[in-house]
Order: structure tokens, then C-alpha cells, then sequence
């Protein structure tokens, strides 16, 4: 749990860098790959659109692609106004389809940056939002 925590504080430090670094008004790939830059810098192992293909009677119906995919755990990146949950959603299922528990939502398009990490607690979707305090 400690491990967890102190990677989580570093993935937040990270989001922060790129978000004061890059500011407003680029595209999710820039902040992507600015955060995946970040990520393996400091020794992360990363895979960066990891597919994700949805199955139905043997046959691919859709390939999903997460933005970046971390010691078995999904990043979606977002550049919106305000997330929803149309968004939280896509995370959760993405978090269902490669069977992890914890997944991350991040949106660089807000005026403050967003953190949100979710977690399924028995069957319970949780969600956190990683605020200011963690990092002071």
C-alpha cells in the first residue's frame, strides 16, 4: 500500500509538470506523450496505446486503445472542459478488460489539472480525486 501511495504521488507530481510546463489547449496526444516522457525518465516501464480488442462469438467487434498503460494499470488522458460520466465509464471498462482493479483519469483541459483515480473495492467502483495536499 505505502508502494502504491508513493507511485501515486509521483504520478501527480508528473501530471503537474506536464500540465505547468505544456499549459492549456493542446491536444491529448501532447500531454500523452509528454507524460509517457516523464514516466520512462524516471525508470517506468510504459506501453503507450496498448490495444485492447472487444470480443463477441470469437470475432473482434473494436479495438480500443488505452492511452498509456503502467505496471497493469490504465492512464486515460483527457482534454475537455469537464469530465463526466461518459468518461469515468470508458475508464472503468477499460479497467474490467485488462483486469485491474485501479485505473487513472486525467484531464489536462480543465483550468486546474484533474486527477481522478478509480478503484473497484469489491465489486464497488471508488473514486478519489488526487488534490493539491498530496504534493504541498
Amino acid at each position: 500500500m505505502e508502494h502504491q501511495l508513493f507511485q501515486e504521488i509521483a504520478l501527480v507530481i508528473m501530471c503537474k509538470k506536464v500540465y505547468a510546463e505544456l499549459g492549456l489547449y493542446h491536444r491529448e496526444r501532447t500531454y500523452q506523450n509528454a507524460l509517457e516522457y516523464e514516466l520512462i525518465k524516471t525508470g517506468h516501464k510504459t506501453i503507450k496505446e496498448y490495444p485492447l480488442k472487444i470480443w463477441y462469438d470469437n470475432q473482434v467487434m473494436n479495438t480500443y486503445y488505452i492511452d498509456i498503460v503502467i505496471k497493469g494499470l490504465p492512464i486515460e488522458i483527457k482534454t475537455i472542459k469537464n469530465m463526466g460520466t461518459s468518461e469515468r465509464y470508458q475508464i472503468i471498462n477499460y479497467m474490467k478488460n485488462i483486469d485491474s482493479n485501479t485505473g487513472y483519469l486525467i484531464n489536462f483541459g480543465h483550468h486546474e489539472l484533474e486527477v481522478i483515480r478509480l478503484e473497484d473495492i469489491l465489486g464497488e467502483i471508488v473514486e478519489t480525486e488526487l488534490i493539491e495536499p498530496l504534493i504541498s
